[in-house]
């Protein structure tokens, strides 16, 4: 039996082959339709026909996706090409030119192992890698200067010598810490004193740049100035200013602490002047000047105050509170001749002390066997406002010991001896009891006094407090006094024999109180333009009747708008030849009045909180802006208003733990930079640090492979 003829496809040619077996088979159905499958192709033999027809499968658009399909239109073919190849201009069997319509599946599987055409799909993901990596290598270059500006940053909050860096980062080291491991490992390290000193660099200008950003962000600044020396006897000057923030609320800002080459009235004007003008700020938004009250300051020709005056007649000089309430204090304690010698007995007792750790330690052991406070006798600072209360506080609560110690050293110490005598006398002892009375309100007062933005409002308030307080301790009824009278019984105190003299406490008191009360009265009158601010916090009206709410703080406003609702005009002579100088209103009187009345109903109708005017004026900032233009103008000026300038000796409190004896070489510019850091008015963005850092040249880190 002869073999029977088959039909085979080669998977290979897509062409087809015979066996040769089953001819016969074959022979008979010469013409018959043949069907033959490989897998997604078919083609079909028609009886008659040599030509196989293929058909595109849409399905191969899914499995390839850089395959385009043509469709017929105007009579013209479909077609296939590359998307891929056609975008890199590549001349092939499937470009778009070559217009492919063999409908294969191999035919795109044999596209598909091209190399050309495998080169261009895998270029973008070795692109996507090529750039993640570099980005990773950048990332961590970044982290580890955010690292180093963080180690430096921690050094100038900590005042710690800029020499200290490399130890501590060397330290970081050894505790393999993973953010600087990378410096670690080259030669570029960042750790020599110009590299510190750059990170420094950056850090100031970050903390400047916010300094700047909110002052020109502010409608009104008041300038705080004041002078002092430092450990190697240069004159400096420092500089703050007061302002509103965007969302209206007061800030204190440190601006620098330079040299100051001319003390004069002049030369500290032009100094604040053009410091001032070099961040931006011109001499119109300056609308008051805090001081000291010193004649160069306040003098009414060549005073500071009065040479800025004349780029803006609207700006007051305002004499810092915490400095008048001093010179209240002290200035009433030089008319009473007891008080003065009270002064003079706590610093011979302190001087006493001083000078031998001996004494000292004894006291100590007398006061842990009396039960009393382990204290040391503390100095009388004249500069400093609070030290003689301190001072006092240290001697009345040790006052047991006291006495015990210099009546057991006594017997071999001569000066032991005299210091026995001066203060077991009634005459200091009841001194001591009424200064505890009298002091405590003022020191009070003081305190609140220096509080960083200091609300105006309760300026008044407050000093009212403290005269009441007083007028109890001349009336001897006050806590202390009327304790004197169970200490002190039969010319002891607390079983010390006490010499009694003609002293009459009640007189002393009467003098000292009155002197004080004279001069808060006469240094803080009833009427000025800083207690006329103290209405705008709108306290009491809850508490008022329709009538006197209406009349509530029309004195105060009409005293605003007499100053700032006018022209202001100043004249002076230089070199014999007058000048003047005005300048505009800044509210209007009749809008400002109409504001006022309106305002008050408003407050009440919304039941806003009125416990603090800032509080207040952020909520009217808020939802009522457009409805009292000229009543936020003198809010803002209320509240950046010169109050106290406790900013300049926090700022001179910060110089001094800098410049010490041990740091005695830094430069004056250094130095405004370590200030500027630490004292920057927001928290440090290491980011924007880096930033600044990366764009001030070329560095090598970003370089290493």
């Amino acid at each position: 039996m002869p073999p029977k003829k088959k039909i085979k496809i080669d998977p290979n040619q897509r062409k087809l082959s015979f066996s040769p077996s089953n001819f016969e088979d074959v022979d008979k159905n010469n013409n018959a339709l043949v069907e033959l499958d490989n897998k997604n192709n078919t083609s079909t033999v028609t009886e008659g026909q040599n030509k196989v027809r293929r058909e595109f499968r849409q399905k191969w658009l899914g499995n390839y996706s850089w395959l385009r399909y043509v469709e017929t239109s105007n009579d013209k073919p479909d077609y296939m090409y590359c998307n891929i190849c056609e975008q890199h201009n590549v001349k092939n069997g499937m470009c778009k030119a070559a217009q492919n319509r063999n409908f294969q599946n191999s035919t795109l599987t044999r596209h598909a192992d091209l190399p050309e055409h495998r080169k261009f799909i895998v270029a973008p993901a070795l692109q996507s890698d090529f750039a993640s990596a570099c980005k990773k290598v950048v990332a961590e270059q970044d982290k580890a200067i955010i690292a180093m500006i963080r180690i430096l940053h921690w050094i100038v909050q900590e005042d710690l010598p800029l020499t200290k860096f490399k130890p501590l980062v060397g330290l970081m080291n050894s505790f393999n810490v993973e953010d600087i491991e990378l410096l670690n490992k080259s030669k570029i390290n960042y750790q020599s004193p110009v590299a510190v000193n750059d990170l420094l660099d950056c850090l100031a200008e970050f903390a400047q740049n916010n300094v700047n950003k909110k002052l020109n962000s502010s409608e009104y600044v008041t300038v705080l100035t004041d002078e002092s020396t430092d450990i190697c006897n240069n004159k400096r000057q420092v500089i703050y200013a007061q302002v509103l923030n965007d969302k209206f609320c007061p800030e204190t800002l440190y601006v620098t602490n330079v040299e100051c080459c001319n003390a004069t009235g002049v030369g500290i004007a032009h100094a604040v002047l053009d410091e001032m003008m070099k961040r931006g700020v011109s001499a119109k938004q300056i609308m008051s000047l805090g001081s000291d009250g010193a004649s160069a300051m306040t003098g009414k020709e060549k005073g500071a105050a009065a040479i800025m005056r004349r780029s803006n007649p609207h700006m007051h000089n305002v004499h810092c509170v915490a400095h008048k309430l001093a010179l209240c204090t002290s200035q009433a304690a030089e008319k009473v001749p007891m008080i003065k010698k009270h002064q003079q007995i706590l610093t011979d007792l302190y001087y006493y002390f001083k000078g031998s750790g001996k004494r000292e330690a004894r006291l100590h052991s007398i006061q842990e066997v009396l039960d009393d406070p382990i204290l040391t006798v503390k100095e009388i600072h004249s500069v400093r406002w609070l030290s003689y209360f301190n001072a006092l506080t240290a001697v009345w609560r040790t006052l047991d010991s006291l006495f015990t110690y210099l009546a057991e050293a006594s017997v071999q110490d001569p000066k032991a001896l005299g210091l026995k005598k001066k203060i077991a006398t009634y005459s200091f002892i009841g001194t001591s009891y009424m200064l505890m009375d009298s002091m405590a309100p003022l020191t009070v007062l003081s305190q609140f006094f220096q509080t960083e933005n200091v609300d105006v409002a309760l300026v008044k308030v407050k000093l009212e407090q403290c005269m009441d307080e007083l007028q109890e301790v001349r009336e001897m009824k006050s806590p202390y006094l009327l304790k004197l009278k169970e200490d002190l019984t039969n010319n002891h105190f607390r079983g010390h024999e006490v010499v009694t003299s003609n002293f009459d406490l009640k007189k002393t008191t009467e003098a000292f109180v009155d002197n004080v009360v004279e001069n808060l009265q006469s240094r803080f009158p009833e009427t000025d333009l800083l207690t006329s601010f103290g209405i705008l916090s709108l306290r009491p009206i809850s508490f008022l009747s329709k009538q006197e709410l209406e009349e509530y703080g029309s004195e105060e406003i009409n005293m605003l708008c007499d100053f700032y609702g006018q022209e202001k005009t100043v004249t002076w002579k230089t070199d014999g030849v007058t000048e003047t100088a005005t300048s505009q209103p800044i509210v209007n009187i009749s809008e400002t009045k109409t504001e006022w009345s309106f305002l008050k109903k408003v407050v009440l109708a919304e039941k806003y909180p009125r416990d603090k005017m800032s509080t207040l004026w952020q909520l009217i900032y808020r939802y009522h802006k457009d409805n009292f233009p000229n009543m936020l103008k003198l809010a803002a000026l209320a509240m950046t208003s010169a109050v106290h300038t406790a900013g300049c000796e926090r700022g001179f409190s910060v110089q001094n733990k800098i410049l010490n004896k041990a740091r005695n070489r830094l430069t004056i510019s250094k130095q405004n930079q370590l200030i500027s850091v630490k004292l920057c008015p927001v928290p440090i963005d290491n980011e924007v640090v880096l930033s600044i850092w990366k764009h001030k040249k070329e560095r090598r880190v970003y370089e290493m492979k």
